[in-house]
């Protein structure tokens, strides 16, 4: 009868049944013994004493093509790492097959026992999940990997992708403590087999888990990772900035490298591509300053073709192919019939009788690093070529590991890292006794206005006493792109012309009146102030009128002079035109008095004026400095001194350094000192042991009045 006490009994005995039912079928489902036996013990065993047969043999789908003499020395130094320890860096081309190398090194290592906690280190936290996500899929979808190490794969496999099983999993009764997270593996503790609770564990150089990271095993061992993997550790922008490169090294060197503690034979290898001069990865690469990791690079194509004419017209041919649609075929089409079929071109240069008689092989001369690497062209010599063609900034730095930082002779670059700590001594704005000159500068952006003051001695010996932002970004590191703090947000709602016109105002109305205390308890004011009048010549200008400071704040306008245009001592000179001493400023003149002049100033000259005098040892005459002394951070400001390089130029029979931008960097406070350094000449500051040349006025035209600064 429904609702009787005897039915609710048989519904409780019921449920019980049920339970124990389905608790025994959980309990067969946990329990993974027995495992498989091993397919092939020899084959196992000896591929436990060569990483590249255990590449060659369980992960043949990834390491497909021919070794090329890298590879091999890759691997060598893996094993010797892995065996022994020490920190090895490398520098191989894009592509070239080092990440997937030291990531079956890591797999290596962990299931044969070698290691015991292997960490894998990504830039950031993207790149960092790729790094496991290639390895998990090898664990459970490998057939020869489940064949040879079923103690370490069989427990995966029985996963089967359902992750909540892995807490209740168990072999020989005994639970396995399997773990499988996004970020972390911890390999399942089986008796007698070498990976039992090993730990594979992916970091990027952001994570809060970069210091210190620490796993138990089910014996209650506290283990420290004893192997890390750090796979292209700096991004562009951050190889462009010194402050974050400083950082990452830090990183780098204290956390990740600590991360054994005081006992163990730790192994560190990296993998890097070189970006720009003095980055992260050129500093690790660096013996000298880091004598403790062996640092090797290589690049894709040691040697270019001897016949460089042949290839300037496949160059043509293939820019005109491929604008038309044909995708490059008629340029193949010439190289086909030119192309070495002798050998030539392979992993080292060869005698070629033919190429030595008819000098028509494209390929005679070159020398590649991996001839096997074609990726459908008709060899690694043409694949060299199109990428150094199509994309030649790219080819230098990410596979030539030899960016445009390797310089011709004569180029000039400023070393960040020694900018940085160019002190002067003399506290933040305060006017050194022997300077008898302050300029200062603005450098008008739509967001944001950076702005400098310097003081000067008459034989050009000058001190930056300070420099900043408006609005202040309150930080010690931000680029244009991303300044926090702009103008369009301190004067909201005026539009973009209003904001700088406002923002240029309030900024000449701050520093023009400003008193700048000097050494000996006095103060002065600023002498003359440029201002960069760029694309926004009409706003500096107004800003300048209704400033009622025409006299102090002059108008500027930046001209690179080539070797193929005319310098500014050839100009024929009008009535009123003034020009400098030396002859690379020059301020045209103008008709009425309510003009506002601009003074035009050779950048080029300028540029490597200024780098001579930052290049200059501290304490010479005609040197710059930075104010403050040891722990003053100006690593921003040298970030942006060294945006920008000299390239020695030769043209119409003169020889001129071309500044020339580095991709991506800021350089808005270099050209404020620039402008400060130009403000100075005006004032009559000189080298010491130059002369000023002394010109007659040059006569008055009739009808004509010479026009003052507002």
């Amino acid at each position: 009868m429904i609702g009787t006490p005897e039915s609710a009994d048989a519904y409780e005995r019921r449920k019980r049944r049920s339970r124990a039912r389905q608790a025994a079928q959980a309990a067969v489902g946990q329990e993974i013994s027995p495992l498989p036996p091993v397919a092939d013990p020899a084959r196992k065993a000896a591929c436990g004493r060569s990483l590249r047969l255990f590449c060659e043999t369980y992960l043949a789908a990834v390491f497909n093509l021919p070794w090329a003499a890298d590879h091999v020395g890759l691997i060598a130094r893996m094993e010797d790492i892995i065996w022994h320890g020490g920190l090895y860096v490398r520098a191989m081309p894009r592509g070239g097959g080092k990440t997937a190398i030291i990531k079956a090194a890591c797999l290596w290592a962990d299931l044969y026992g070698f290691r015991r906690y292997s960490v894998m280190i990504a830039a950031a936290a993207k790149p960092a999940k790729k790094l496991i996500t290639s390895t998990k899929k090898h664990l459970e979808t490998n057939p020869l990997l489940l064949a040879d190490f079923p103690e370490t794969v069989y427990p995966i496999r029985r996963l089967a992708r359902i992750t909540n099983r892995q807490k209740g999993q168990k072999y020989n009764d005994e639970h396995t403590y399997i773990e499988w997270l996004d970020l972390k593996i911890v390999l399942p503790t089986v008796a007698g087999s070498p990976a039992s609770g090993s730990v594979i564990e992916v970091m990027s150089l952001d994570s809060s888990e970069l210091r210190g990271p620490l796993h138990t095993t089910v014996a209650g061992e506290e283990i420290r990772p004893d192997f890390a993997f750090i796979d292209d550790p700096q991004t562009r922008e951050s190889a462009g900035s010194l402050k974050q490169t400083e950082d990452r090294e830090e990183l780098i060197f204290g956390d990740i490298l600590g991360q054994a503690g005081p006992a163990g034979r730790f192994a560190a290898v990296a993998a890097v591509t070189v970006i720009y001069p003095g980055d992260l990865a050129e500093r690790m690469l660096d013996r000298d300053k880091h004598p403790d990791w062996q640092g090797e690079r290589s690049s894709m194509m040691p040697a270019f073709p001897a016949n460089a004419a042949l290839w300037d017209h496949y160059t043509v041919l293939r820019g005109d192919g491929l604008r038309a649609g044909d995708k490059g075929a008629a340029a193949t089409a010439f190289y086909a019939e030119r192309r070495a079929t002798c050998g030539l071109a392979l992993d080292a240069p060869r005698p070629c009788a033919a190429c030595e008689r008819g000098k028509k092989c494209m390929d005679a001369g070159a020398v590649i690093s991996w001839a096997a690497r074609t990726e459908g062209r008709l060899s690694a010599v043409q694949l060299a070529m199109d990428i150094h063609i199509d994309r030649p900034d790219a080819f230098r730095s990410e596979y030539q590991n030899e960016p445009q930082t390797k310089m011709e002779e004569g180029s000039v670059r400023l070393d960040g890292g020694a900018l940085a700590e160019r002190w002067s001594g003399f506290p933040r704005r305060v006017v050194p006794r022997a300077a008898q000159f302050v300029t200062a500068s603005i450098d008008v952006h739509d967001h944001l206005l950076f702005w400098m003051v310097a003081a000067w001695e008459p034989d050009f010996t000058g001190y930056v006493i300070d420099y900043g932002t408006h609005p202040d970004q309150r930080r010690r590191h931000f680029t244009l792109r991303e300044a926090p703090y702009t103008l369009g947000r301190r004067y909201q709602g005026v539009g973009r012309e209003a904001a700088m016109l406002q923002g240029v105002e309030e900024l000449l109305a701050e520093l023009s009146p400003r008193e700048w205390p000097r050494e000996d308890g006095s103060t002065v004011h600023i002498n003359r102030l440029f201002i960069d009048t760029g694309h926004e010549q009409d706003i500096v200008l107004a800003a300048i009128r209704r400033s009622g400071r025409g006299g102090l704040v002059w108008p500027l306008k930046g001209v690179g002079i080539g070797p193929a245009q005319r310098p500014f001592a050839e100009y024929k000179r009008k009535p009123g035109d003034m020009i400098g001493d030396p002859p690379y400023w020059r301020v045209p003149s103008v008709r009425g008095t309510r003009q506002v002049r601009s003074i035009h100033v050779d950048t080029n000259y300028w540029k490597s004026f200024l780098a001579a005098r930052l290049q200059s040892p501290i304490g010479s005459r005609g040197t710059v400095t930075l104010f403050g002394s040891k722990g003053e951070d100006h690593r921003l400001l040298a970030e942006h001194c060294t945006a920008e390089y000299g390239e020695p130029t030769q043209g119409l029979n003169r020889a001129v350094t071309v500044w020339l931008p580095v991709a991506g960097r800021d350089n808005h406070w270099w050209d404020c000192m620039l402008y400060c350094t130009e403000a100075a000449s005006t004032l009559g500051v000189r080298l010491a042991g130059t002369q000023e040349r002394r010109r007659a006025p040059a006569r008055r035209r009739r009808g004509t009045r010479e026009a003052t600064y507002l």
